[in-house]
C-alpha cells in the first residue's frame, strides 16, 4: 500500500482503521488450492467503491536456492491485487505492474526482472516493481476522483 500512496504523487492517502468493517481495502492471506496466486474481489463500504484483496502465499512454494523468489512473487501478486482495489484494470505491456498474463508472456522472466534487483528483502521498499505507466494511470484515475 505505502508503494502505491507513494506512486500517487500525493493524489492518495491510505490509513490503516480501527474497524475493518469500515476499510475500503482489506487484505487477507489466505491459503487456498485453486492455483491462483492472489484475487481481488469489489466490495462496497458506506455507499463507496472498495475491494477485498486475497493473496496467497501457499501456492508459492519457498525455494531453497532462492530465498527471494518467493518474496519476490507474493509482494508483486500484492501489488497487483491492491491495484485493482484503487480501480486500476489489466494492461497489455509485460512493464506493467497491472500486465494480465492473459495476454501471453513469460511469467517466468516476468518475475525474474523484480528479483534481479533484490539481494535482500528490505530492497523491496526501493523498488517498487511499478512503471512509469503504473504511476501515470494512477495518479490520472485519482486526480478524477
Amino acid at each position: 500500500m505505502e508503494a502505491w500512496q507513494t506512486a500517487s504523487a500525493g493524489k492518495l492517502t491510505l490509513q490503516k482503521i480501527a474497524e475493518p468493517g469500515k476499510a475500503q481495502i482489506r487484505v487477507h492471506w489466505v491459503n487456498g488450492n485453486d492455483g491462483l496466486f492472489g484475487e481481488a474481489r469489489p466490495i462496497v463500504v458506506d455507499g463507496v467503491r472498495g475491494a477485498e484483496v486475497y493473496v496467497l502465499p501457499a501456492v508459492v512454494p519457498p525455494d531453497e536456492t532462492d530465498t527471494l523468489l518467493r518474496e519476490t512473487i507474493v509482494y508483486l501478486t500484492c501489488l497487483h491485487e491492491t491495484g485493482h482495489a484503487l480501480g486500476l484494470a489489466h494492461t497489455a505491456a509485460f512493464a506493467d505492474i497491472m500486465y494480465s498474463f492473459q495476454y501471453g508472456g513469460d511469467i517466468t522472466e516476468y518475475f525474474a526482472r523484480y528479483r534481479r534487483q533484490l539481494s535482500a528483502r528490505s530492497d523491496i521498499r526501493k523498488h517498487s516493481g511499478m512503471s512509469d505507466e503504473d504511476r501515470r494511470r494512477l495518479v490520472e484515475l485519482w486526480t478524477a476522483k
